[in-house]
């Protein structure tokens, strides 16, 4: 990323976080330095071009010429690195400040970006004591965007130690957002380093604390790889997060370490089969996870309906092609495990009313078809989709949808219709106007089906007496056969 602005939201800085603990790169003009002042040299004698820390200090403070100020930052670096640490840092927060609309960039072409970029680079040569001076102060806003661009990557330039993990504990418990935010991504990105895990599982012993980072883990920062292996060192106070480490289970343990130190986590917590369900519910949204959390959830059997049933019947929203399959996952496990059948058919007409994707409710309509033997419920549902047909086009072919066959949704339907026999009476309007605007293959089937309702299609007469007359041989036999099927007289 070339370019983060100071006023850059946590979610840039979130788009940044990684885990990777790289060593950090140095500026090459100060190269020579170290934080060894030499044998016997008081940090007091140190000077830079011949001057003391407090005149570069003042320097810093007081020149507004940008190029000379990039030299009093460089003075800042070389006094920090070498036992000026804390208060150097502390002079370039108060220079950062100064300043109100700033971007920081790799490649600088204005005066104060290329102030900026000397400040950054002093503060990663001064080192990790400048990140504990940093870290103290992540409720200003500038500070934050600062530990943003120097710590929150995936090949952080800035280091920490452990002595700064108190710190951001103890900003990961604040209640600004923003400054929490900032501290977990600094901390979640150096958690691999052995000695801040150990700092970490020190500063987190108290289970009200440990309690409480667990459950700000698992509410905003599910997706990142340091929230397990931080959860891990938690261990059994990490339980607010047990849904957010039972999805993170059911990967690949051989080819994932993540997964592994999820499956450890989880052994430490204990946790009960009921209490594994939401985790394993929630699960059924990822494609990736859906089959292993369904096969979990069979397994757990009986114990599973109530969870599962109030989940397929929570609020519907269309969410894609994933969250049709998730619906269908719960349908489908709920029909597996042996749910009642009435409630598992109450959920489904719940998804028809509501959800707009065509492949979910061709979906729903087949598990409905496998449930159901009263025509008296069968032909409502089957009319209603049909009509719901007619309004939106019939462009939607099951073979273009992961279906369980290639018929086209509405043929689908209708030949259900024609299985229903004369049940199926109040499907003949909804069929008259399907056929206005359909194809030759539907036609038949509409005619074949009015011939299956048998009397109770006689609204349908008069229109089948029209298609005698058809230029099309086919459709003028399906309508003689319809009519003599209706009236029960040949023709």
């Amino acid at each position: 990323m070339d370019r983060a602005s100071f006023t850059t939201p946590l979610a840039t800085l979130v788009f940044l976080a990684g885990t990777a603990l790289l060593p950090s790169p140095v500026h090459a003009d100060e190269q020579e330095g170290s934080n060894d002042k030499g044998p016997g040299v008081k940090k007091e004698d140190l000077r830079y071009d011949g001057k003391p820390f407090s005149y570069w200090q003042s320097y810093l403070l007081t020149e507004l010429k940008a190029e000379r100020r990039i030299d009093a930052i460089w003075a800042m670096g070389a006094f920090g690195s070498r036992g000026f640490a804390q208060e150097a840092a502390q002079v370039l927060i108060e220079a950062l400040k100064e300043f109100e609309n700033l971007t920081y960039s790799e490649k600088p072409t204005t005066p104060d970006e290329r102030v900026m970029k000397a400040l950054h680079e002093a503060i990663v040569k001064i080192g990790p004591d400048a990140a504990m001076v940093l870290v103290k102060q992540l409720d200003d806003v500038k500070v934050r965007a600062l530990c943003g661009n120097i710590y929150v990557k995936r090949q952080p330039t800035g280091r920490v130690s452990t002595t700064s993990v108190p710190a951001l504990i103890e900003k990961m418990l604040v209640s600004d957002k923003e400054t929490r935010g900032v501290a977990t991504l600094i901390l979640g990105n150096f958690i691999n380093d052995e000695g801040i895990a150990k700092a970490f599982a020190e500063g987190t012993k108290d289970r009200k604390t440990a309690n409480a980072i667990a459950t700000d883990l698992a509410q905003n920062y599910s997706y990142y790889p340091f929230v397990v292996p931080m959860l891990e060192i938690l261990g059994p106070q990490a339980r607010p997060a047990l849904s957010l480490l039972v999805q993170a289970s059911l990967g690949d343990e051989k080819n994932d370490s993540t997964v592994a130190s999820a499956k450890r986590t989880l052994a430490k917590i204990k946790p009960t089969p009921a209490e594994l369900l939401p985790g394993l519910i929630q699960s059924m949204w990822n494609d990736d996870f859906q089959a292993e959390a369904v096969k979990r959830i069979v397994e757990i059997g009986k114990p599973a309906i109530p969870a599962l049933l109030e989940a397929a019947n929570a609020r519907v929203d269309d969410g894609g092609w994933s969250y049709s399959k998730a619906r269908l996952a719960q349908i489908d496990a709920l029909m597996e495990i042996g749910a009642d059948k009435k409630k598992i058919l109450g959920a489904i007409k719940k998804i028809l009313k509501s959800v707009k994707d065509v492949s979910l409710r061709l979906q729903m309509v087949s598990r409905f078809l496998k449930l159901e033997e009263d025509p008296a419920n069968i032909v409502p549902i089957l009319t209603t989709e049909l009509q719901r047909r007619l309004e939106e086009g019939f462009s939607y072919s099951l073979a273009s949808q992961e279906s369980e066959s290639r018929t086209p949704f509405h043929h689908e339907l209708i030949i259900a219709l024609g299985k229903q026999g004369s049940k199926a009476k109040s499907a003949v309007p909804p069929l008259l106007k399907t056929y206005e605007k359909t194809d030759e293959s539907t036609h038949l089937l509409i005619i074949q089906t009015w011939g299956k309702i048998g009397p109770d299609a006689k609204e349908a007469i008069p229109f089948l007496n029209g298609l005698l007359q058809s230029e099309n041989a086919q459709i003028r036999g399906a309508a003689a056969r319809a009519i003599e099927a209706i009236t029960q007289s040949k023709r």
